[in-house]
């Protein structure tokens, strides 16, 4: 599931993380299909009847309500012309599993254009200024399980600013997560390269976790990196009592021998693979692809990765 790329710059070594993909330990499921849409400032986020949207436009996400217009010719250029401005509504009903009922229940948005609030069953449970950030909303206090759910986003691109066409609504795409109490939190595993040499390579992984439960836990994380081959290169195990309501941080630092870089024609990535476990019981499993490599940029002649210089080509694009 690749949704965004980030990059983190350790001195002179650069980790690329691709999106977190997580194994079946916490369910992911698909949140953009069947969605129902209607245009206007409606009060009806208090609204949980199933049937209330019965006569509104089924969509599936990624929507923008703008985008096939209306195209007005009188408009200024710089917005593509399009009906971008006003206030969108979306609803979905959704049934959680009784046996979940421990779980905790997040929504996580890519993209909400613009200023979104969620609500689900009638109660607003998160917001989110501005339109180009990703944001999670904690659904649990809200939820009911073994029964049916309503959720509503209200997208108000009303006070938005912009220079360029933003597009309206729900414009990315939107993903249900259920996982135990006890967790990686959301991007909880952050990584860097301190040190990569043709013989050696030390990883630096920081990883986020969170106690969801009325009282403290003694967890173990345990931390293994597989080489672009899925073969593991290095492990390392911590165990670490977390209260209630913490998040707690556990730095871990591995080395292995003969590392392959990440590079332009070749580029191998490696895996690490966060397994979380609670009295023996492994209760969530993270793993995230990186890639190994040094980069610098030099005075006299630019761009260089692992040790020699590359020509970097850009343009100004802004998103799609």
């Amino acid at each position: 599931m690749k949704i965004k790329r980030t990059w983190i710059i350790p001195g002179i070594s650069l980790v690329m993380v691709l999106t977190t993909v997580v194994s079946a330990d916490r369910i992911m499921q698909n949140f953009n299909r069947d969605w129902s849409f209607a245009k206007g400032d409606f009060d009806v986020a208090s609204v949980i009847q199933p049937d209330y949207a019965a006569g509104w436009e089924v969509v599936q996400l990624p929507h923008d309500w703008a985008i096939s217009g209306p195209f007005d010719p009188k408009e200024n250029g710089w917005a593509g012309k399009l009906p971008w401005r006003g206030v969108g509504w979306y609803r979905k009903s959704f049934t959680l599993d009784a046996a979940d009922k421990n779980r905790r229940v997040f929504l996580d948005f890519d993209g909400v254009m613009a200023f979104p609030k969620v609500y689900v069953n009638g109660q607003l449970a998160g917001q989110w200024d501005y339109g180009y950030m990703s944001f999670r909303v904690d659904a649990t206090p809200f939820v009911k399980f073994g029964q049916a759910n309503i959720v509503a986003v209200c997208a108000d691109t009303r006070k938005h600013g912009t220079r360029w066409y933003p597009g309206a609504g729900i414009y990315r795409k939107v993903t249900l997560t259920l996982c135990d109490p006890v967790h990686v939190a959301h991007w909880g595993v952050y990584i860097t390269t301190p040190e990569i040499t043709d013989s050696q390579a030390t990883v630096r992984i920081q990883t986020t976790l969170e106690n969801h439960l009325d009282k403290e836990t003694i967890g173990t994380l345990e931390t293994a990196i597989l080489d672009p081959d899925g073969k593991p290169v290095a492990s390392i195990q911590t165990e670490t009592t977390v209260a209630s309501g913490a998040t707690p941080v556990l730095a871990q630092t591995l080395k292995f021998a003969d590392p392959q870089r990440w590079d332009i024609a070749s580029p191998k990535l490696y895996t690490a693979k966060s397994t979380l476990k609670v009295a023996d019981k492994v209760v969530d499993t993270v793993t995230t692809p990186f890639g190994l490599r040094t980069f610098e940029f030099k005075a006299d002649d630019g761009f260089h990765l692992n040790g020699r210089r590359v020509q970097l080509y850009g343009v100004c694009l802004h998103h799609d």
